[in-house]
């Protein structure tokens, strides 16, 4: 399988209407099967990931953080811009903490 580097197109788009972090509802306690939730925030960053596979998500700042702390690959973070008129477009201005890792 052959994989087109130069055409970098996540394989995975970012939501810029709703925080994409998502969790299992319930504890370990829970009896049956337990559904996963997703956060009803609105997001504030697009995180992309710079090695293939590229994909991007799309975060609040309390799970930003939390993605730092936990996660280790290399991405950058992109601010989301938002306009009165309720437009919502990602910044091609990386953020001051871009490039993290870990």
């Amino acid at each position: 399988m052959r994989v087109n580097i130069e055409a970098q197109q996540p394989s995975v788009k970012a939501d810029l209407a709703r925080c994409q972090c998502e969790w299992k509802a319930g504890s370990f306690m829970t009896l049956g099967p337990r559904p996963w939730v997703r956060c009803d925030k609105a997001p504030t960053v697009v995180v992309r990931e710079l090695a293939l596979p590229f994909g991007e998500m799309s975060l609040c700042d309390e799970h930003l953080d939390a993605f730092k702390q936990h996660d280790g690959r290399q991405v950058e973070t992109l601010p989301i811009v938002r306009y009165a008129d309720g437009r919502a477009e990602v910044s091609t201005c990386p953020r001051s903490d871009d490039r993290t890792s870990g």
